[in-house]
C-alpha cells in the first residue's frame, strides 16, 4: 500500500466537503490510512486529518446511525483477519496505518472507533473482534505498541470509549506502562484518563485510587519528553492534590514542564529586529506555528498547580458543610486532605523561580480561545499574592495578559465571562503596581488600554463582589494618575448582555454608562465594594466630566433638564447620606467628593434642598457637615475635607437673595458655629498641619458676619 499524494487528499477532501458529501468507499480508506501514521508526510497527514474530521461532522449532522462502517470494514478484515499479518519483524507494521486511523476516529467519532473495534471478524474465530486480535499482537514489543497505546488513549477520554477500555484493554494498559518511550506514555495517560470506576466508592478504594494516580504521575514525569500526550495525561493527574504535591516537589520536573512552552527565539545581531507592524520594541516575531495542543495542555497543567479554592459565599460554605457532614468518610480519601494558600503559595513561587512567567511568551502563541482564557486564570493564579507581583512584572508577563485581553474584551461586545480572570489580573496588578512601573511609557497614554478589561470586569452580570471590588480600587487608581484618564471613565460605556442590569442612562443599544454602575454600587450592601464606589466616585469628581456629572452643569452653561436635575440630586444626596456611614474610609470619601463638587453653585443648591432620601431624616446637611469637623487630630484628614465643603455651602449661601434667613437658622440650630471653634483652636494648637485654619476662619467669620 504506497503513501498517497497530498494531491490525492486534496481530491477526496473536495468530495468529502460536497453538500451532500459524496459516499466513502473502501479506496477512499485505503487512501486515507497510510497517510495518518506518524513517519507520513506532514503535509498529507494534515490533509488526511482533515478528511478524516469532514467525515466526523457530516456522520454527526446526519445523526447517530449514519455512521459509514461499512467502508472501513475491508481494510479490518484484510489487515486483522487470519493471513492479513503475523507478529514477525518484517510484516509487524502492517496494522499501523489501520490502528492510527482508528485511533484518529477515536478522537473525532468515538462512536465510530467502539463499532470497528467491537466488530466480528468473519475470518477468525468466533467472537473475536478487532480489539481483540489487536491487544493479542501488542503482546511483543514492536510498533504496534505505541500505536495500539495512542489508540486505547484516545477512546478513554470519550465516554463512548472508556467502559470498553476499561473492560478490554485495562490489564493490558497496566503492563504497558512499565514500556519505554512513547508507549509506556500513553499507557500512563490513557490510565489516567480512565480515573476511578464508577461502581468502586468508600475509603478503601478511594486510598487505591489515590496510589494508583500518585504511580501514574511519577510515571508521566518520568517520560516528559514524550510529547503532547504525557502533558495530557499530566492535565488530568494534577486535579488531585496529592498528585500536584509531587509534581511541585521536583525542581528539575519543573523546569522541565516550562522548557516544553514555545517560547520564541531573540532575534540574533547588533540591532534590534521589529517588525514594522509592531508597537512593541521587546517583541520577538517568530511566525512559526506551535503546536495548539501541547500550548492548552501545559496551560491546564501549570492552572491546576496555582489554584487555590475556591472563594465561597456564606450560603456556599454552608452548603459545602452540609454536603461533607452527608458523605462522611465514605467521601474522604484520595482529596481529602485540602491544601492551605502558604502550600499553593509556596508552589506559585516554586513555578515562578522555575521560569513561569517566561513560559508564558510561548504559550501566548497559540492563539485559540481556549487557551487564552486558560492563560488569563494562569496569569490571576500567579499575581494573587502581591509579593509575586513585581516578579511577574519584571518577567514580562503583564505583556502577555495585555495581549490575552486584547482577544477577549471587545469594545463592540459583552465580554465573555471566561474572560473576567485575566481582567482580575490586570486589578490586582493596577491596584498594587505604580502606573509608570506597570504601563510601558508613556504610562497616562498607554494606561488607557487598560481601561476597557476593567470596566468589563466592573459591569459584567457573573462577576463577584472580590472582582467587583477590585475592579472600582483599580479604576481609582488609573483615575488618579491624570484628569484626561478619570473623564475617560466617566464618560465611558460598555456592551453588556441583554439580561444585565442596565442603569437610567443606558441607551436604547446594549451598552450601559460605566459610572451608572458606579452609582449603583454606591448603595450595595458590601461594605468594601460601597467604600471602592465612593472612592472611584471622589476621584472622577476632580476631573471636567465628573465635575458635571455630579453637579448637574452643563458644558455651554444651559439649564440642565429636570429629568438630568432629578438625578444629579440622587447623586449628591446619596454622598450626604454617606457622609453618616459607620465605615470611616466611607465618610472620608463622600466628604472630600461633596468638597469638590460644592464649588458648584448648582450642587450647593441641590444639596441645600434635601429633597429624596434626605428629606424625612431629622439629620439635615448642617447637622452631618458639623459632626464631622471633628477637633481629633487622628481625624484630621475628614475633618479637613469638611471645613472645605462648610467653607463651600457657606459661600454659597451668602450670595442667596430668597431663602437666606432660613439657611441662616438652620445653621444656628445645627451647632456648626461651636465645632468649628472648636477645630479651629485644635489646629492651632497643633501648628496647622492639615492646612484647614483658613477656611475655618473664614466659615466662622461669614457666620459671625450674619449675627
Amino acid at each position: 500500500m504506497g503513501d498517497p499524494g497530498p494531491e490525492t487528499l486534496n481530491a477526496l477532501l473536495r468530495r468529502l466537503s460536497t453538500t451532500p458529501p459524496d459516499p466513502l468507499t473502501p479506496a477512499d480508506i485505503a487512501i486515507l490510512a497510510p497517510a495518518l501514521v506518524p513517519d507520513a508526510d506532514r503535509h498529507a497527514r494534515a490533509l488526511a486529518y482533515l478528511c478524516v474530521s469532514k467525515l466526523a461532522s457530516s456522520s454527526s449532522e446526519a445523526g447517530p446511525s449514519s455512521v459509514p462502517t461499512e467502508p472501513f470494514l475491508p481494510l479490518l478484515e484484510s489487515t486483522l483477519g487470519i493471513g492479513g499479518f503475523t507478529p514477525d519483524d518484517d510484516a509487524v507494521a502492517n496494522p499501523l496505518p489501520l490502528t492510527y486511523l482508528l485511533a484518529a476516529l477515536a478522537t473525532l467519532s468515538p462512536s465510530t472507533a467502539v463499532a470497528l473495534l467491537t466488530h466480528p471478524l468473519e475470518s477468525v474465530p468466533p467472537s473475536t473482534d478487532a480489539l481483540g486480535v489487536l491487544l493479542e499482537s501488542a503482546e511483543l514489543p514492536s510498533a504496534l505498541q505505541p500505536a495500539l497505546a495512542e489508540l486505547l488513549a484516545n477512546l478513554a477520554g470519550h465516554k463512548a470509549g472508556r467502559t470498553l477500555v476499561r473492560e478490554r484493554a485495562g490489564v493490558w494498559l497496566r503492563g504497558g506502562t512499565s514500556l519505554d518511550g512513547a508507549a509506556g506514555a500513553r499507557c500512563a495517560v490513557a490510565l489516567a484518563k480512565l480515573g476511578r470506576p464508577e461502581d468502586s466508592l468508600g475509603h478503601e478504594a478511594a486510598d487505591a485510587d489515590a496510589e494508583d494516580a500518585e504511580r501514574l504521575a511519577r510515571t508521566l514525569m518520568a517520560h516528559l519528553e514524550s510529547g503532547p500526550s504525557t502533558i495530557e495525561g499530566l492535565a488530568v493527574l494534577s486535579t488531585r492534590s496529592r498528585v500536584r504535591r509531587i509534581l511541585a516537589s521536583s525542581p528539575a520536573f519543573l523546569a522541565a514542564l516550562l522548557a516544553l512552552s514555545p517560547v520564541p527565539a531573540r532575534p540574533t545581531g547588533s540591532l534590534p529586529v521589529t517588525p514594522r507592524d509592531s508597537v512593541d520594541l521587546n517583541y520577538a516575531h517568530d511566525p512559526s506555528p506551535v503546536d495548539g495542543g501541547l500550548c492548552y495542555g501545559l496551560t491546564t497543567v501549570l492552572v491546576n498547580l496555582t489554584s487555590r479554592a475556591p472563594d465561597l459565599s456564606d450560603e456556599d460554605a454552608q452548603v459545602a458543610r452540609l454536603k461533607k457532614m452527608a458523605i462522611g468518610k465514605q467521601g474522604e480519601g484520595a482529596d481529602g486532605d485540602a491544601e492551605t494558600d502558604a502550600e499553593v503559595g509556596a508552589r506559585v513561587k516554586a513555578l515562578i523561580n522555575a521560569g513561569a512567567v517566561g513560559a508564558l511568551h510561548g504559550l501566548v502563541r497559540a492563539e485559540s480561545a481556549v487557551t487564552r482564557e486558560a492563560l488569563g486564570q494562569l496569569c490571576l493564579n500567579l499575581v494573587h499574592d502581591v509579593s509575586h507581583r513585581p516578579l511577574f512584572i519584571q518577567g514580562g508577563g503583564y505583556k502577555v495578559l495585555s495581549i490575552i485581553l486584547r482577544d477577549l474584551v471587545k469594545a463592540n461586545a459583552p465580554a465573555p465571562p471566561t474572560a473576567l480572570p485575566a481582567a482580575q489580573a490586570l486589578a490586582k496588578l493596577a491596584i498594587t503596581t505604580q502606573p509608570n512601573l506597570l504601563f510601558p511609557p508613556p504610562a497616562a497614554t498607554t494606561a488607557l488600554n487598560a481601561l476597557m478589561p476593567l470596566y468589563a470586569l466592573l459591569t459584567h452580570p457573573s462577576a463577584r463582589p472580590l472582582q467587583t471590588f477590585e475592579a472600582l480600587m483599580a479604576l481609582t487608581n488609573l483615575a488618579s494618575i491624570s484628569t484626561d484618564v478619570a473623564g475617560r471613565i466617566v464618560a465611558a460605556s460598555i456592551a453588556v448582555p441583554a439580561t444585565a442590569w442596565r442603569g437610567a442612562g443606558a441607551g436604547s443599544d446594549d451598552s450601559q454608562p460605566v459610572m451608572d454602575r458606579v452609582d449603583e454600587l454606591m448603595l450595595d450592601t458590601n461594605v468594601l465594594v460601597r467604600r471602592a464606589a465612593v472612592e472611584l466616585a471622589c476621584n472622577v469628581a476632580a476631573s471636567e466630566p465628573g465635575f458635571m456629572r455630579f453637579t448637574g452643569e452643563t458644558a455651554d452653561a444651559r439649564p440642565a433638564t429636570p429629568a438630568a436635575l432629578a438625578r444629579t440630586r440622587g447623586r449628591l444626596n446619596v454622598l450626604v447620606v454617606l457622609t453618616d456611614a459607620d465605615d470611616a474610609p466611607t465618610r472620608t470619601a463622600a466628604t472630600g467628593a461633596l468638597a469638590i463638587l460644592t464649588q458648584s453653585h448648582v450642587a450647593c443648591r441641590l444639596v441645600l434642598q434635601e429633597q429624596g432620601i434626605t428629606s424625612d431624616n431629622p439629620s439635615n446637611t448642617w447637622r452631618r457637615v458639623a459632626r464631622l469637623l471633628d477637633p481629633d487630630p487622628a481625624k484630621g484628614d475628614l475633618a479637613f475635607r469638611a471645613a472645605w465643603f462648610a467653607q463651600q455651602l457657606i459661600d454659597y449661601v451668602d450670595t442667596l437673595e430668597e431663602g437666606k434667613d432660613r439657611e441662616m437658622e438652620r445653621i444656628r440650630e445645627s451647632g456648626i458655629e461651636d465645632r468649628l471653634r472648636d477645630v479651629l483652636v485644635a489646629r492651632v494648637q497643633d501648628g496647622d498641619r492639615w492646612g484647614m485654619v483658613q477656611p475655618l476662619a473664614e466659615c466662622l467669620k461669614a457666620i459671625k458676619a450674619w449675627a
